[in-house]
């Protein structure tokens, strides 16, 4: 007997990406640096496979110059 199993698959978050391009950063890496965040992390954000807490939350809508709702919209 089998069981289908089932398979969590992440939301890609394109317009997160898209408004970090859009604010000026070339690439992730460059948006790492500016805003002390590690790539791996960002990548995971971006990947749909981490939620950010509080605090990173508040380090990328200032990097960014967004609000705190703008950035929740893209997560």
């Amino acid at each position: 007997m089998c069981e289908d199993s089932k398979t969590i698959t992440p939301s890609f978050r394109y317009d997160l990406k898209a408004l970090i391009i859009k604010a000026g950063y070339r690439n992730l890496t460059d948006f790492c640096r500016k805003s002390e965040i590690d790539l791996p992390r960002i990548s995971r954000i971006i990947g749909g496979w981490e939620l950010p807490g509080p605090g990173l939350q508040k380090n990328m809508t200032q990097t960014l110059g967004i609000t705190l709702e703008e950035l929740k919209a893209l997560l």
